[in-house]
């Protein structure tokens, strides 16, 4: 019986030496493990630092800009908003010009195609152009229509549509 009990104490010193060293790995491990950790965080605190200098660099830029453009004193809030603010306000006093040029285009290219030929539906104007929906009898008077309008605009053809009774709707964009 004390045979027996010795060869279990040796596998149990055996087992236990090895779990010793077992443990001992992933100790190492975990050590190597959070030293990668450490060194990705300072990677990432230092990309952090890196991305906040440039966005610093581009305040100072678009501050710098916004001066030498609009306002050379005035309180800067948000130079990019107030740029925008500046540049739609100065667009502002041409529109009424550029409204009434489109509807005096409107007017004279409808004339061109047939005086009662050309229905607009409707007229959906903005800064930048125009989209008009309505009607016509046929494709020629839409085709000469739209190629009197070319003249002073950029113009585009969207939907067009066969009405039941005759005629055509269509679509029409308009830029400046």
């Amino acid at each position: 019986m004390s045979e027996t009990a010795g060869t279990a104490l040796d596998t149990f010193d055996r087992q236990a030496g090895q779990i010793a060293q077992v443990s001992e790995a992933i100790e190492t491990e975990c050590t190597t493990l959070a030293s990668h950790v450490d060194e990705m965080a300072d990677g990432v605190t230092h990309s952090a630092e890196h991305v906040e200098r440039a966005l610093e660099r581009i305040r100072n830029q678009s501050v710098a800009l916004y001066r030498s453009v609009f306002d050379p004193t005035g309180k800067i809030v948000d130079p990019v908003s107030q740029a925008r603010g500046k540049l739609n306000a100065a667009r502002g006093g041409e529109k009424g010009l550029i409204l009434e040029e489109m509807l005096a285009r409107l007017g004279a290219s409808a004339k061109a195609a047939g005086e009662s030929s050309v229905l607009i539906e409707s007229l959906r104007y903005n800064a930048e152009g125009s989209d008009l929906l309505g009607s016509v009898p046929d494709m020629e008077k839409l085709q000469a229509f739209q190629k009197e309008l070319s003249a002073a605009f950029r113009t585009q053809l969207g939907d067009i549509q066969q009405v039941p009774g005759g005629g055509l709707r269509f679509s029409m964009n308009l830029r400046w």
